[in-house]
């Protein structure tokens, strides 16, 4: 289950106790979302109400653009730690871990101290980007597995280009790299070069009798890839968690559409597919 942005306030513990209830264990976040403190508390207490351990669910965490520096990557790591978990830890859920942190974006933005902004823009609204390597910022994300802050590492909206090179110098083998991917965007390319290297693809998403957004979750989870679905409604929660085999035909009809669109397409991204 994907906690974006946007779910912010009442929506967060809401939202968690119904998704454990349902029965979600997969929960996305990102310290861009500015809503990780209240993801934390909303897990405590549903996590009791369920009588989950650690062990029971999975928490992914993402390194923001203006972290990559090396002697930054821990510290966010840890502050993201702090924020969502410190209050679990007091608890005694032992939720001192990411089960998987992510670089969330293959570019970097200067740090600006004593500015909170996201994206740091110069007088000309420019974006201030910085000259960090992704070489660099994998060996401090590394480091992050050896410190036992987490337990895998991975890569999110990277290109195969990127992927290429990461491996030649990853010593920690990149988990996943999260995309987005759907009919109009399957990335089929992306998807048997991930296969090949034990990568996962993590997706960010009548006539078989389920909705349309059932249909669309089972295609992806029928051709391979994990999907975390985004949503704040309980009815839906429980529609996302139902789905069923597609037969041949759908996935062919499917797989036939020749629509081509990127919806998340910031300024700063060099997807190469333009």
């Amino acid at each position: 289950m994907k906690i974006p942005r946007q779910i912010k306030g009442n929506d967060v513990p809401n939202c968690i106790n119904w998704a454990l209830g349902i029965g979600y264990r997969h929960f996305d976040c990102a310290a861009v979302y500015e809503n990780e403190e209240a993801i934390g508390s909303a897990l405590c207490d549903a996590m009791k109400t369920y009588n989950l351990s650690r062990g029971d669910i999975f928490v992914t965490s993402k390194l923001w653009n203006t972290e990559h520096s090396a002697n930054r990557v821990i510290p966010a790591c840890q502050k993201t730690l702090r924020v969502v978990f410190l209050l679990l830890v007091k608890q005694d859920l032992k939720l001192d871990y990411l089960d998987l942190y992510l670089i969330h974006w293959p570019v970097a933005f200067q740090k600006v101290e004593k500015s909170a902004a996201w994206t740091p823009r110069d007088d000309d609204d420019n974006i201030i980007y910085e000259d960090v390597s992704i070489k660099e910022t994998w060996e401090a994300m590394e480091q992050l597995v050896d410190m036992g802050l987490v337990k895998n590492i991975g890569v999110s909206n990277f290109t195969i280009a990127m992927l290429e090179d990461l491996l030649k110098y990853a010593k920690v083998k990149p988990y996943t790299n999260q995309i987005e991917s759907h009919p109009y965007l399957p990335q089929w390319d992306m998807l048997d070069f991930c296969n090949s290297h034990g990568i996962l693809i993590l997706r960010a998403a009548d006539a078989e009798g389920i909705s349309p957004s059932q249909v669309l979750l089972s295609w992806a989870i029928q051709r391979g890839t994990i999907v975390i679905p985004k949503t704040i409604h309980k009815g839906r929660l429980e529609e996302n968690s139902n789905v069923k085999k597609l037969s041949e035909s759908s996935m062919n009809i499917i797989n036939s559409i020749k629509i081509r669109h990127r919806f998340i397409n910031p300024e700063w991204a060099k997807f190469g597919d333009e």
